[in-house]
C-alpha cells in the first residue's frame, strides 16, 4: 500500500463537513473545491481552491472538529490524503538539516493556527 492515498471526488460531492472529526489532510492534485462556512440556516461560500492547495490541515495540529465544509466543484477532484503519522514518517527520513527546517515550518504553522483560533 502506498504511503499517501489518492482520493477521488465528483462534482458537488462533500469531501469534509464542518463539525466532523478528522485526522487526515489533503493536497489538491487535480480539479477545484469550494470552501463553505455554515451560518444559521445556510452555507456561505468563502473561497475556491485548486491544485497544490492544502485542505483539512488544521486537524493535524489541533484535535478539533472540521472548521469548514469542502465540496468538489469540478467534475472530478483528486486529492492526496495523509495523516500526521504519514508526515512524521516521511520527515524521519530527511537529512538532519532539512528535518529541522520542516519541523520549524510546522511549529510556525501551528503557532499561527493557535493565534487565529483566539481571534474567532
Amino acid at each position: 500500500m502506498a504511503l499517501f492515498k489518492i482520493a477521488t471526488f465528483s462534482h458537488k460531492e462533500v469531501i469534509m463537513e464542518e463539525g466532523d472529526t478528522g485526522n487526515t489532510a489533503y493536497i489538491i492534485v487535480y480539479g477545484e473545491v469550494e470552501v463553505y462556512k455554515n451560518r444559521i440556516n445556510n452555507r456561505t461560500l468563502v473561497g475556491r481552491l485548486g491544485p497544490e492547495e492544502l485542505i483539512g490541515e488544521l486537524c493535524l495540529f489541533k484535535n478539533t472538529p472540521r472548521t469548514v465544509t469542502i465540496v468538489a466543484y469540478t467534475e472530478e477532484v483528486r486529492l492526496i490524503e495523509f495523516s500526521l503519522e504519514d508526515l512524521e514518517s516521511e520527515i524521519s527520513k530527511l537529512s538532519p538539516k532539512f528535518k529541522m527546517v520542516v519541523k520549524a515550518l510546522f511549529k510556525r504553522l501551528k503557532q499561527n493556527y493557535n493565534k487565529i483560533a483566539t481571534l474567532s
